[in-house]
């Protein structure tokens, strides 16, 4: 299904480019565009090590800086490769875990890592709501992003009860690991400086996602402001994010166009804009598939069950 979904969807964003923009994505300043794009993105993942230190020192996990950012790339590799968008997270964690002899810290800080970085998106989208609703006479998008962060919200909600419910159960392997989780999420709220530290991290991530956006989208021909940007691609890395595709792929280059046509802008430039950022998300991925190989060939093998267990997922 998801491969279908995918097929679909790319199928349908590359019916908006003509013969002539597909040559020019092929051609030589596009190449140079993705190197480029390659480099933030890769900085994103540096940031993305930073935002998981912090976070697991609230959750008293203590990890090596190297070895986290290298967990981090390894990661962010099996993400591109993998048809689900959790399954790179899955092996850092088994990394990680067995790193520092602690499983449990090491799952329950990508976790809230990741619900740090889930709340500073959806901060982005309810900030760009007034003015997304002041700037189309289409309500389609705006009601897309409110419920978005509404079903956001309750998700993180139903998270962190059923955390609670099942860690307050009798012992077990999952009850064990959804009460660190509930401590660590109590943690989390009762250190406001660190947490705050780690939002605003987050906040780095998804706005130098936004400059590259809005910074390809010229170069490739649109007139659009970093203020046209926040109003819609929020939305849009949510939705890509969800697991009905591989990789976002499809998902992405199709809302990007239809956010950019509802704010006056060539839905080309919108596919040729995604198509580049996911190729650079790919080769920003080479230096993790690098670091997984040269791990010891006993850990490598040691992962082949984290390995399978998220490819199926």
């Amino acid at each position: 299904m998801r491969w279908g979904v995918t097929l679909a969807l790319l199928a349908y964003a590359m019916s908006q480019l003509s013969a002539d923009q597909i040559a020019e994505i092929a051609g030589w300043k596009s190449v140079a565009l993705l190197l480029a794009s390659s480099v933030v993105l890769l900085t994103v993942v540096g940031l993305n090590t930073v935002r998981w230190l912090l976070v697991a020192r609230i959750c008293r996990v203590q990890m090596p800086w190297r070895r986290s950012f290298q967990w981090t790339m390894i990661g962010h590799f099996f993400n591109q490769i993998f048809p689900s968008s959790v399954g790179g997270d899955v092996v850092r964690g088994v990394l990680a875990g067995r790193g520092i002899d602690d499983m449990g810290g090491a799952f329950s800080s990508i976790a809230l890592e990741r619900i740090v970085g889930f709340v500073a998106l959806l901060a982005l989208i309810a900030v760009g709501q007034p003015l997304l609703i002041a700037r189309l006479h289409d309500q389609s998008l705006s009601y897309l992003a409110l419920g978005a962060v509404l079903l956001g919200l309750c998700a993180l909600a139903a998270a962190f009860v059923l955390a609670r419910f099942v860690g307050n159960r009798r012992s077990g392997r999952l009850q064990a690991a959804a009460h660190r989780f509930a401590g660590d999420a109590r943690r989390l709220m009762a250190a406001p400086l660190l947490t705050g530290l780690a939002l605003l991290v987050s906040f780095a991530m998804h706005g130098s996602n936004l400059v590259l956006t809005a910074a390809l989208a010229n170069q490739l021909g649109a007139d659009i402001s970093l203020l046209d940007v926040l109003l819609v691609v929020p939305t849009i890395i949510l939705i890509a994010s969800l697991p009905i595709s591989i990789g976002g792929w499809g998902v992405r280059e199709a809302a990007l166009a239809v956010g950019f046509s509802a704010l006056g802008q060539p839905a080309s430039v919108a596919v040729a804009t995604s198509l580049i950022i996911g190729l650079a998300n790919l080769v920003s991925a080479l230096p993790g598939a690098a670091a997984w190989n040269w791990l010891p060939p006993a850990e490598r093998g040691s992962h082949a069950a984290a390995r399978t267990h998220a490819h199926g997922r």
